[in-house]
């Protein structure tokens, strides 16, 4: 029989049943949330490790660049800048020892300690004028009442500026002593037969009361326009629709001048608005070499005919009334088709270069130009417009041709502008820029018949008054492009970036100078020993190098890209420390990976400690590969190539170069000196070698004028940090005095322009090389 269960006893069964299965349930969710704890902590652990290896990662992407610049050396006893201060006293004192200017008043360095004022104050007398301006304009910088009696800010000054042939009289406070005038030189103004003056820009950072601009008119030119001086104006360009606009002018005919009060400042020119004004027809004459280093049987630089397609797509975007004439040249003189309109028949004489038999008897360049020019008939009736584009891969072998001198007065009897375009190596850029320049025309460079895509869009450029829309994500100007050299970094820089040695921090400078001669067909495929001759305890002996017999001397010979040589070393993991390095190491180095370090040092790397600084992270310092291209030739040869260890070795013995090239080193301290002989070697197709704050070395590609701000420049660079891009270097140009300085008065001895320069977002100071070797 069944024991009978009281009501009672039946309720604390079914609570202890409720109550054990609480307890299952607490129990089960504390388990749950100490897993989930314990998850979260684990991940918590994992994102803090990640986010400090994330951090570390990107720290040490600055260091492995930053690593690659060496030490910058300034004797304490030379004066850099040459502003009178010794190299070692600039940084005592707070100054700039690579600007000469360091507050941007418009006084060096020296005349000011020399005069009193503050260097490090571009206003000392609190008056509201630049020092500089002060001295220029007559007022006291000390003073800032210099008459006892009115604030300088209220007096009212007058300056004078004259260049060429424009004079510019302002008025206003002493500031307006930073009034400037510059020349700007476009072929499409200077080609303009209704101008009869070259173009001026006017630019000022400060307000002025009164502005009046007096120009010389040339009668020669005025008599040739066949238009009476009465006609003549001065007028204003605008860039942004290329028309010249009518300022309110007076001729004085008895003294040959037009004057005009503007309102703004600009760019000013005389002329004849209503000629200026019309659309001009243009003649174009192809001047086109087809000797035989053009061909495939010569190994030549042509073999695809480019040069056609070249003359095609510039026929095809020129727009409005133009008329060519195509003529082709050896060591005789062909003329293809006369001056027309007619597309069909011009393509078809560009067709017979491809299909018709050639005489190759040499590259006769004078006698085809003066052939050439001889085929334009002067006619004053009417606006014309008349170009050679002048096409050759070669030097001329003519005996007793024309000489240049010659070539331009011929070309300037029928105003003819002649534009030249350099493809391949083996010109002589000089002779060709020199011709160019001599007609007011401009060279263009083409390291190969594939660049000539590239020309024919800047000679487009070009007949639009050079003005170009620059967009590099972080500006966006309008400009002149005043000088292309044509070189590009992603075809005509290295494939890889610089690189650490166990020799020197870096070998920028070495491969400045190789992809300089690389592009310009001068590469010297074997160097002895360097020994540099200046005072640095960063210098460096080097064994030389020998690419002869090489795949590296192979790919020169047929003129392939530089971009195209591609080294096994950095296609590995010793290319990026982020795969080297073991992100788990302890202590406070981040060290190489111990698996890869035998590895490295097998194949030639060998591990350097830098200082690395940021928050967060654990480690002081970080290893870093660094190439033993002087000690470890042979494991270089063996792991890679016999031609990559070559290569190496002459990157590392041209960057030794830097210690021997003072007699071709130059900067922007000498005034317009130094500017002008960039302007020179970039005008003639040459990346030049720069030098950036003594530290960092890069070439030199282009320079563009900001169209607005007449003074401000970007000069555009191949940064071989950064394989493939083009970065940017600001210049900016100001006004600076030369003082004979006594008694604590100043006198202007005469003014020059002061260059202010800015990489990256920071003030630098440049130097460039030509060096040779």
């Amino acid at each position: 029989m069944a024991e009978k269960t009281s009501a009672a006893e039946a309720l604390n069964a079914k609570r202890l049943r409720k109550s054990s299965n609480k307890k299952k349930i607490i129990i089960l969710v504390c388990v749950l949330l100490a897993a989930v704890l314990v998850i979260s902590i684990i991940t918590s652990i994992d994102v803090v490790n990640n986010s400090k290896k994330e951090k570390a990662k990107a720290i040490v992407a600055q260091v492995d660049i930053n690593s690659t610049f060496k030490e910058a050396e300034f004797s304490d006893n030379d004066d850099w800048d040459s502003d009178g201060i010794a190299n070692g006293s600039e940084g005592k004192g707070g100054t700039n020892l690579q600007n000469e200017d360091t507050d941007g008043d418009g006084l060096s360095d020296g005349d000011e300690i020399a005069l009193g004022t503050d260097p490090l104050q571009p206003d000392t007398d609190k008056d509201g004028m630049l020092d500089g301006y002060e001295v220029m304009a007559g007022t006291d910088p000390q003073k800032a009442k210099s008459d006892g009696k009115t604030d300088d800010s209220q007096r009212e000054v007058t300056i004078k500026r004259t260049v060429g042939e424009m004079t510019a009289k302002v008025t206003g406070n002493p500031n307006i002593a930073d009034l400037t005038i510059e020349e700007l030189r476009l072929m499409s103004i200077s080609s303009n037969s209704g101008l009869l003056s070259k173009a001026y820009d006017v630019y000022t950072d400060f307000s002025f009361k009164d502005l009046t601009l007096t120009f010389k008119i040339d009668t020669e030119a005025l008599d040739k326009l066949g238009a009476k001086a009465e006609d003549v104006s001065v007028l204003e360009f605008n860039s942004s629709d290329r028309s010249y606009s009518k300022v309110s002018s007076k001729v004085d005919s008895s003294a040959k001048t037009v004057t005009a009060k503007v309102e703004k400042l600009g760019t000013y020119i005389i002329g004849v608005e209503k000629i200026a004004n019309e659309e001009p027809s243009s003649q174009i004459a192809f001047l086109i070499d087809n000797s035989g280093s053009m061909y495939a049987d010569f190994n030549g630089y042509d073999v695809d005919f480019k040069r056609i397609d070249f003359a095609n797509d510039l026929m095809d975007k020129l727009e409005g009334d133009y008329s060519f004439m195509i003529s082709k040249f050896t060591g005789d003189y062909t003329k293809l088709v006369d001056f027309t309109g007619d597309k069909s028949e011009l393509k078809k004489a560009l067709e017979s270069i491809r299909t018709d038999s050639e005489n190759f008897n040499g590259t006769h360049s004078q006698h085809a130009l003066e052939s050439c020019i001889a085929e334009f008939t002067v006619d004053r009736s009417r606006k014309l417009r008349n170009v050679i584009v002048f096409l050759t891969d070669g030097e001329s072998d003519e005996e007793n041709g024309k000489t240049l001198d010659q070539l331009v007065a011929l070309a300037e009897e029928k105003d003819i502008t002649i534009m030249t375009v350099g493809l391949g190596r083996d010109i002589d850029r000089s002779w060709l820029q020199q011709l160019a320049a001599g007609t007011s025309g401009k060279y263009y460079s083409a390291a190969d018949a594939e660049a000539l895509t590239d020309v024919y869009k800047q000679i487009q450029t070009t007949f639009d008054f050079d003005i170009i829309n620059y967009d590099n994500n972080d500006d966006k100007i309008e400009g002149y492009s005043l000088y292309n050299t044509g070189f590009k970094p992603e075809v005509n820089g290295f494939s890889f970036k610089n690189f650490r040695t166990t020799s020197a921090s870096g070998v920028d400078f070495g491969m400045a100078v190789f992809a300089r001669d690389w592009y310009l067909g001068n590469i010297k495929t074997k160097l002895g020993t360097i020994k540099p001759t200046e005072e640095s305890k960063l210098k460096y002996d080097s064994a030389g190098y020998d690419i002869s017999g090489t795949k590296l001397e192979e790919m020169y010979t047929k003129r392939e890209p530089l971009i195209s040589v591609l080294p096994t070393a950095f296609a590995g993991d010793f290319n990026d420390a982020k795969n080297y390095l073991d992100f788990s190491s302890s202590g406070t180095v981040l060290k190489v990976k111990s698996d890869m370090l035998t590895k490295a040092e097998n194949s030639g790397w060998k591990p350097q400690e830098y200082p690395m600084k940021g928050s967060s992270i654990e480690w002081n310092s970080v290893e870093l590969l660094c190439l033993d291209v002087a000690g470890s030739f042979g494991n270089i040869s063996n792991t890679y190539s016999d031609w990559e260890a070559q290569l190496f070795s002459a990157l590392h013995t041209l960057n030794a170069l830097q210690w021997s090239d003072k007699e071709y080193e130059f900067n922007l301290t000498s005034g317009d000196e130094g500017f002008d002989r960039l302007k020179r070697l970039l005008a003639e197709g040459c990346p030049v070698v720069t030098t950036i704050d003594d530290s960092h070395t890069v070439n030199a590609i282009g320079l563009i004028q900001d169209s607005s701000v007449h003074r401000q420049y970007i000069l555009q660079v191949y940064d071989s940090s950064y394989p493939g891009k083009t970065k940017e270097i600001y210049i900016k140009r100001s006004p600076i005095a030369k003082c004979k300085i006594s008694n604590g008065k100043a006198e202007v001895d005469s003014t020059h322009f002061e260059y202010s320069t800015t990489y990256e977002g920071k003030q630098v100071g440049l130097s460039f090389s030509e060096v040779l070797y």
